[in-house]
């Protein structure tokens, strides 16, 4: 009898628990930023007049953005949600060491506009930045 076994390397590992902890980073700001984060959909929606197709497509990645970007005052300090969810008891509570260091490279993380040029893989994109037109 022969057992296929499946390798997996410590670092595909760890990018997978990083990658699962998006859900969980967004579960956290649904459940105590929610009101503000719709707050900011309804703000840019009504400012910028866009129309709800288009608004459709955009509030997902609005979102994103408020989450990983957008500053707001809590208390004396200026912090992102994602960065408050690193401090935040509900995930010490789950942290691994490994995972944490690759998470809290996100904190500097620049959004931006790209265009797909090829899949590699099913995490791995060659993308145009279209802002600064350069492959990435």
């Amino acid at each position: 009898m022969t057992v296929e076994h499946k390798v997996i390397s410590i670092q595909e590992k760890i990018k997978d628990l990083a990658f699962e902890e998006i859900g969980e980073i967004f579960n956290f700001s649904s459940d105590y930023y929610g009101a503000y984060l719709l707050g900011l959909v309804d703000d840019f929606i009504g400012t910028e007049q866009v129309s709800e197709e288009i608004a459709t497509s955009l509030v997902p990645h609005f979102i994103s953005w408020a989450v990983f970007s957008h500053r707001f005052r809590l208390g004396h300090e200026n912090k992102t949600i994602f960065e408050l969810y690193l401090e935040s008891p509900r995930y010490k509570s789950r942290m691994k060491p490994k995972v944490h260091t690759l998470i809290s490279e996100w904190k500097s993380a620049m959004p931006g506009v790209y265009y797909t040029e090829e899949i590699l893989g099913e995490r791995v994109l060659v993308v145009n930045d279209v802002i600064r037109m350069k492959l990435g």
